[in-house]
């Protein structure tokens, strides 16, 4: 089971000597308090905050010389601590998933104003987070959330309509799964060991010339198998005379695949069309079988029209931390249908984290946990910028 997770970097994050920053730099510099009254809807309340934005004081010195002191220690006591106070989106985004759950929401109000004026998509790591978080709290609230937002003005600062990968052009869609796929090893790494194991498990078939049928239960909306298809097509002997996938396909939102990133593409997405395209250009015969919305419970051999002359390889990408475990054990359910099929290989790509379906704890409780793995991704892209910066330095001091 291949179970790609984010890695903990070692190298030192970014601190900051105050939980928050101030809201941008057109902002006086020195500390302030600023009074905001918020009407609730309808004029029968009326919610007054007070907020107090401190604003960050930069330190001035030598960045590399700084990092060299301090980067060897950056698993210590005091380090640790410096480096949560200085995380202070956390602190922000994880009450507020806490006061949604209470239906506090007037503090919800509050956090969600402060987190508006402190986000920027293209700002520091904590800057980005409360961006992207900020976006998937407005989210939960309109769809989960729809009584206690209509009865309050807490969410009156907030454009409702939240883009989803459902929601969104077809073209962008696309466009923005193929710069994930290249950027980020969240699809990279599992795809590339699973079409590896995919030519392994062929390359050990007594019948070399037989037929492919790959069974694809993920969400990479085809990503992956153009690299397929060119590996195969470079194969010593060619390609199998014929390669069959077998999709399962997600096109409506519902309690099993809401939470599963990327699983439902906008309306016109169309995968088939794509692949079978690059497929005539390697000189595959391609054929290619989707079954929207398909209960996983209800597959079998037939569903699937397996024959027996082929080599059926089952690829399931990202889908059993999401399913539910505990009164109806859909996981074990979908296992042993897999089994049923008798496919030469299952390749199984998940997350390594805590489960997440609908039974497994509140929002309040998951909403941590994602907050804690985009911190991960955001602060290494950061510390990826200062190495870069830190060689241009070392690259200046040779040149002087």
């Amino acid at each position: 089971m291949i179970q790609p997770s984010p890695s903990d970097s070692s190298k030192k994050r970014k601190t900051a000597s105050d939980p928050l920053p101030k809201p941008s730099s057109n902002h006086h510099r020195k500390n302030h308090s600023r009074g905001i009254s918020l009407q609730a809807e309808g004029g029968d309340a009326a919610a007054a905050v007070d907020q107090k934005v401190v604003t960050v004081k930069k330190s001035v010195g030598n960045k590399r010389s700084s990092n060299k002191s301090t980067g060897n220690n950056c698993h210590n006591g005091n380090n640790n601590n410096n480096k949560k106070e200085g995380r202070w989106a956390e602190q922000l985004l994880n009450p507020c998933a806490e006061a949604i759950m209470k239906n506090d929401m007037s503090r919800v109000q509050h956090l969600l104003y402060v987190l508006k004026e402190l986000r920027d998509a293209k700002g520091d790591a904590n800057r980005r987070l409360a961006w992207h978080s900020l976006e998937a709290l407005t989210k939960h609230i309109f769809s989960f959330s729809s009584s206690a937002a209509s009865s309050s003005s807490s969410t009156s600062s907030i454009d409702p309509k939240v883009l989803t990968f459902a929601s969104t052009d077809s073209r962008i869609f696309q466009q923005s799964l193929l710069k994930f796929n290249e950027v980020s090893p969240w699809f990279a790494f599992p795809n590339n060991i699973a079409n590896a194991s995919i030519l392994q498990i062929l390359a050990q078939e007594p019948n070399r010339s037989g037929n492919l049928h790959i069974l694809d239960i993920g969400v990479s909306h085809g990503v992956q198998w153009p690299t397929l298809l060119e590996a195969l097509s470079r194969r010593p002997g060619g390609p199998p005379p014929l390669v069959r996938i077998t999709i399962i396909a997600q096109t409506t939102e519902n309690d099993q695949n809401k939470e599963m990133p990327f699983s439902i593409g906008p309306p016109g997405d169309n995968i088939s069309t794509r692949l079978l395209n690059f497929a005539k250009l390697m000189n595959v015969n391609l054929q290619i079988n989707r079954l929207d919305d398909y209960p996983f419970q209800c597959l079998n051999s037939q569903v699937i029209n397996t024959v027996s002359d082929e080599t059926l390889i089952i690829c399931a990408q990202f889908r059993l931390h999401g399913l539910d475990h505990n009164a109806q054990d859909e996981r074990t359910e979908l296992l042993r249908v897999l089994r049923s099929m008798e496919p030469k290989g299952v390749i199984l790509s998940e997350n390594n984290m805590e489960c997440s379906c609908n039974n497994c704890g509140d929002f309040a409780k998951g909403f941590p946990r994602r907050v804690e793995y985009l911190w991960r991704e955001e602060d290494d892209d950061d510390d990826d910028d200062d190495d870069d910066d830190d060689d241009d330095d070392e690259d200046e001091d040779e040149d002087d």
